[in-house]
């Protein structure tokens, strides 16, 4: 599993304001202004309701 990801390379990280909190956002895409971005707290807070 380890080859696997090293093949892959690093990920390019995007910075993106929180639909929810108003914060700071590190994604590993490209945000598109149709969806919301939501910070790891929030996501994590929303995906366990």
């Amino acid at each position: 599993m380890a080859r696997k990801n090293a093949a892959r390379g690093a990920r390019e990280y995007h910075t993106a304001v929180c639909a929810s909190c108003g914060g700071e956002a590190r994604i590993p895409f490209e945000p598109k202004d149709d969806r919301p971005v939501y910070c790891s707290d929030c996501f994590a807070k929303m995906k366990g309701e």
